[in-house]
């Protein structure tokens, strides 16, 4: 994962430990911390009147083990996205582009005031924000050619194991023309087995490319998107 470690410290469930790890760039700030009898993961924003933004459980006294642990913050290239990381385990991720939060357990189902309206479910996809930075995808020449069909306010998502893409409708409803050249395109350029799967957002029209269907599966419900 191409993370900035921001923190790295060795601690015991049930011993008081206050673990901080600010962005490398900003006034974010990612706080781990254990009261003697459960730990929460926080996300904090010091150029704020309330400094504290969300917060989400990360394990009380009596959930877990007894045994040396090692806890990682780590912020993403951007300084947006923090991530926590016990022995090498990912535990919770803040996204304070987005303002939401998720964490192994789920828990508490929302606590900071607009952030995580969803709850504070384990999202897999949020890992996305801690790839390595890696050759072309295996979507590349897709991105391209969908990046010239699509409107100016497209959204795409280009990571190694899903590519996710928010257009507008209008971009192939009112040129149907276009809708061939994608579908054309999806042939040339989608690895064997991959297909090209569309979904509704709102008013927005989402295509979604991935190999792997836990990962498709998660997306879509987690962002909720609908079946077209």
């Amino acid at each position: 994962m191409p993370i900035h470690v921001a923190a790295e410290h060795s601690f015991r469930v049930g011993v008081p430990t206050i673990i901080k790890g600010p962005a490398p760039n900003g006034s974010y700030l990612a706080v781990l911390e254990d009261d003697g009898e459960s730990a929460y993961f926080y996300a904090m924003d010091s150029s704020k009147e309330q400094p504290f933004q969300d917060g989400v459980l990360i394990y009380t006294k009596d959930s877990a083990e007894d045994k040396p642990y090692v806890a990682i913050i780590g912020w993403s290239p951007d300084s947006k996205k923090a991530i926590l990381m016990i022995n090498g385990y990912p535990n919770a991720v803040f996204d304070f582009e987005t303002k939401e939060g998720c964490c192994r357990t789920g828990y508490p189902p929302m606590l900071g005031p607009g952030w995580s309206p969803r709850g504070h479910t384990w999202r897999e996809d949020m890992l996305l924000h801690f790839e390595e930075p890696k050759k072309p995808t295996p979507w590349a020449g897709l991105v391209d050619i969908v990046t010239d069909l699509c409107s100016i306010d497209t959204s795409i998502e280009d990571h190694t194991n899903a590519l996710v893409v928010e257009t507008a409708p209008a971009t192939f409803l009112e040129n149907p023309g276009k809708i061939n050249e994608l579908f054309q395109a999806a042939g040339r350029n989608l690895p064997e087995g991959v297909k090209l799967t569309f979904y509704n957002h709102g008013d927005r029209l989402v295509l979604i490319a991935s190999r792997n269907e836990f990962l498709l599966k998660s997306i879509v419900a987690q962002r909720g998107y609908q079946a077209r």
